[in-house]
């Protein structure tokens, strides 16, 4: 079982770091393990959050993931900072418990790559698939 750490990633311009600090770690099923960017905002409430949920199927013969991200979006109107929105993003899987681990790691490698290439992130910025 991976064990709860901060997760640092790159900012849109590619260089800069930002940390994704390890609030709570899942406690359980059906718990999320949770992760805010602490030097995102003075406000607790504008700072970006992701977080991890794993349980079991109703059936109980798969794993369902869920991660979710809410990005905040805040703006200084009249000098003072105001949030104007939050962005979510979500991924989801469900693992059947018949596969081997090879099978899964590599389902899970080739998908999560996926997400990551230039065309799909350029998608989600567009917000239009490939055409």
């Amino acid at each position: 079982m991976p064990q709860m750490a901060n997760v640092t990633v790159k900012a849109a311009n590619g260089t800069t770091d930002v940390v994704y600090t390890a609030l709570t770690p899942s406690a359980g099923d059906s718990i999320p393990a949770k992760w805010r960017v602490e030097t995102a905002s003075a406000v607790v409430a504008f700072r970006p959050t992701q977080s991890m949920l794993a349980q079991d199927t109703a059936k109980k013969d798969a794993r369902k993931v869920i991660l979710r991200g809410k990005y905040p979006v805040s703006r200084t109107i009249n000098g003072e900072v105001v949030q104007v929105g939050v962005i979510p993003l979500e991924l989801s899987g469900v693992i059947g418990l018949q596969f081997t681990q090879a099978e899964i790691d590599e389902v899970v490698m080739q998908h999560t790559n996926f997400c990551v290439s230039t065309l799909i992130r350029d998608s989600f910025k567009s917000g239009y698939g490939p055409t």
